[in-house]
Parts: structure tokens; sequence; C-alpha cells
């Protein structure tokens, strides 16, 4: 695989010159505007209701499903840890 230093890859760490990455146009832009902007939009999206599913419907199972289908799972009820 070539490489900005090497046209074959190389076998140990080098420095390089980063400047190329770091001056694209994703780094020039102006985020707290950005940041502002998007703050503003989730304000104006209204929150949808869930209905709540009674606890011992669904939690402490094991699903044999894939994560494609959680149907069985009410919306907003699973998270990342």
């Amino acid at each position: 695989m070539a490489t900005k230093t090497s046209s074959f890859g190389t076998s140990k760490r080098e420095a390089h010159d980063s400047s190329v990455f770091y001056a694209r146009s994703l780094y020039r832009d102006d985020f707290p505007s950005l940041h502002c902007l998007l703050s503003e939009l989730g304000k104006q999206i209204e929150k949808r209701s869930v209905e709540d599913k009674p606890l011992d419907e669904w939690v402490n199972r094991i699903y044999c499903h894939t994560s494609e289908d959680m149907s069985h799972i009410p919306d907003e009820s699973v998270a990342l840890a």
C-alpha cells in the first residue's frame, strides 16, 4: 500500500507532514456557528412521545433476533453504555 512517505508502505513508524490532511475543508469550517445552528434546529423539532410498555413484558429477557428488527422492544428504550 503506497503512502505519502513511501511507495510501498513502511515497516516502521515515521514522522510525516500531516498539514495536507488538516488543511482539508473539514477542518476549516466554522464549527461554533454550525453547533449553534444544529442546537436551534433541535429545539424546533417536536419530541415525539412513546407509549410506555410494562417493563415485565420486555426487560431481562434474551431475544434471539437480529438487531435489524427490534419491534419487540419499545422505541427509545435501548442505549449504548
